[in-house]
């Protein structure tokens, strides 16, 4: 969004709202307004002036402009034709596999946490060269996996 942008949202606001505000809450609009979609943000301070009745907090304005990002977000067969996202990766990292196998399948199961859970220092937790040994077996296994790495996820 443009500076020019931004004021235009914010004298939106200031005449829906009665003019009530300080020069820092304007000056820090202006600059927030700046890295946000002017069209959402437009959408933003068209529907909260409905509601307000004096110049709104950053968190109120904000609040409804995450409501009205989610509601510009395609749907039904527009987000099919959307390439997929891929937030958290193609698949899960080795060491679930391992995990997954030594908690659940293997004989005896290990219950104790893996090094790369990186839990607090006073949980125990498996060395390097342990984590390396349950790795061995567990390609000496075949490195079965599970449909799902993680129990009980569905």
């Amino acid at each position: 969004m443009t500076n020019e942008q931004a004021l235009e949202v914010v004298t939106l606001i200031r005449a829906a709202t009665g003019g009530r505000h300080d020069q820092q809450t304007i000056d820090y609009f202006l600059a927030a307004l700046l890295p946000l979609n002017f069209r959402i943000a437009l959408s933003t301070a068209t529907t909260g002036v409905v509601v307000w009745r004096y110049f709104p907090s950053w968190a109120e304005f904000r609040e409804i402009y995450k409501t009205q990002e989610r509601l510009a977000e395609p749907i039904g067969e527009q987000r099919a034709a959307l390439p997929p996202r891929e937030k958290y990766g193609t698949s899960a990292p080795e060491w679930v596999w391992v995990w997954s196998w030594a908690r659940s399948y293997r004989s005896p199961r290990n219950l104790i946490a893996f090094p790369q859970q990186n839990l607090p220092d006073t949980e125990t937790s498996l060395s390097i060269e342990e984590y390396e040994e349950l790795r061995e077996e567990w390609v000496a296994a075949g490195s079965p996996k599970a449909k799902n790495p993680i129990p009980l996820a569905r």
